[in-house]
């Protein structure tokens, strides 16, 4: 086990949240099912809803900022792992636990995201007609993150100064690396500046469809057909980006340009945290407008919904244009 400044933080902050979260898990269910019974919110129930609620949004907004601690704590134990040069050499030690607990740690941060909006948009309502979806949801977000706590304790408890790891040369870049693989069978053995254009278009076209989306709902047409088709071409264009990351912009950014390490660049260069960062909420924005469109509608929440979905597409623009301003202005 590696104790250091971050580590103890993160360990400390994994196991209140995973404390809090029991109850936060066992509190929800017990208001689902009150309200299952009772049909209606009477005043002692709404005001119990209130204040679980409030402590909800409090420990879910602590879970979502555990994600940057998270990486901060793989950073430091950089020294201290044999052989690692940057946050992937430090994942080498724990194997494919590793994997698992940085997918985990997305998906709940993903997770908490959609669950704010949609408390967002429950609480403009007069009668909040959407609480017993949200006990029922939170229940099982809450859940996730009791599971999530004792995978990460168990994660940052097993790191072993002993253990010796390939650095991350030996994986990124070897010449059948996969992100190289798929470029040059797609573009050839000069795929640079063709992955560049993809990169870029794909990018813009994204941007376009999530404008194109922003017009539907004010329109109020075609809204979840556009939300739908923004939300696929979202998950294809992070799959290209993370390619045009590896092979391209990773290199140019650290000014080597046979090392093909996104975690490297972080390392290098700390802006590139940032944009990256940007470029993931921007990729979140549709998915969980469209999240919000099929969960979140009511004859009550409908005149808020639609503005509120209006602004996630708009944030996304700006979130992605952004990233690809900064990814650019670095290289």
């Amino acid at each position: 086990m590696i104790l250091n400044l971050y580590s103890i933080v993160y360990l400390f902050s994994t196991v209140l949240i995973g404390v809090l979260s029991v109850i936060l898990a066992v509190s929800s269910l017990r208001a689902y099912v009150s309200l299952k019974r009772q049909r209606a919110l009477s005043d002692h129930l709404q005001a119990r809803g209130y204040l679980l609620l409030h402590i909800a949004q409090v420990i879910l907004v602590a879970e979502a900022f555990t994600l940057p601690l998270f990486y901060m704590t793989l950073q430091s134990f950089v020294s201290y792992i044999q052989g690692a040069m940057c946050i992937f050499g430090v994942t080498q030690a724990q194997g494919r636990l590793s994997g698992i607990v940085q997918i985990l740690k997305i998906s709940i941060f993903f997770s908490i995201g959609w669950w704010l909006l949609l408390d967002r948009l429950d609480s403009r309502t007069e009668s909040s007609p959407l609480y017993r979806r949200k006990t029922f949801f939170l229940f099982f977000i809450s859940t996730l993150m009791v599971l999530d706590s004792l995978l990460q304790v168990y994660y940052i408890a097993g790191f072993d100064v002993e253990v010796d790891v390939a650095c991350c040369t030996t994986v990124f870049d070897l010449a059948d690396r996969k992100t190289s693989v798929i470029s040059t069978s797609l573009l050839g053995e000069n795929y640079q500046t063709g992955l560049y254009l993809i990169y870029y278009l794909s990018n813009l076209i994204f941007m376009v469809l999530l404008w194109l989306s922003c017009r539907s709902a004010s329109r109020r047409k075609n809204l979840s057909l556009l939300l739908s088709i923004a939300s696929v071409f979202a998950i294809v264009n992070a799959f290209i980006t993370v390619v045009a990351y590896f092979e391209i912009i990773a290199p140019d950014i650290m000014n080597i340009p046979e090392h093909h390490c996104i975690y490297c660049m972080w390392q290098y260069s700390p802006l590139s945290v940032l944009f990256t960062f940007l470029f993931m909420l921007g990729t979140f924005m549709p998915l969980w407008a469209l999240l919000l469109y099929v969960s979140g509608r009511h004859l009550e929440t409908h005149r808020h919904l639609i503005p509120l979905i209006t602004r996630l597409t708009l944030a996304g623009i700006g979130f992605v244009g952004t990233a690809i301003v900064l990814q650019t202005a670095l290289m």
